[in-house]
C-alpha cells in the first residue's frame, strides 16, 4: 500500500488509487482478526500462569503447614 501511495503520488494513477484504498479495507480486517487471535493467545498463557501460580501456593502451604491442600478450593486463611 506504501508503494502503491507513493506511485500515486508521483504518477497520478486514479485506478491504483482507488485500489489502495480498497486495501485499507482488508488491512483493517486483518488487523481486527490478528487482535482477537493475539489475545486469545495472550489470554490462554495468562491463565497458565495462574495455575502454575496457585500449585505453587499449594507446595509452600504443605511445607509450612503440613496441609495437603490441593485441588480444594477455597482456601480458608487461619
Amino acid at each position: 500500500m506504501v508503494w502503491g501511495m507513493l506511485y500515486v503520488f508521483v504518477k497520478g494513477d486514479e485506478m491504483l488509487a482507488r485500489k489502495v484504498l480498497k486495501d485499507d479495507d482488508a488491512v483493517d480486517e486483518l488487523n481486527k482478526q490478528l487482535f482477537r487471535e493475539l489475545l486469545s493467545f495472550v489470554s490462554r498463557y495468562i491463565e497458565w500462569i495462574a495455575d502454575h501460580a496457585t500449585n505453587v501456593v499449594e507446595l509452600i502451604v504443605y511445607l509450612v503447614e503440613g496441609k495437603i491442600i490441593h485441588h480444594t478450593r477455597p482456601l480458608q486463611p487461619n
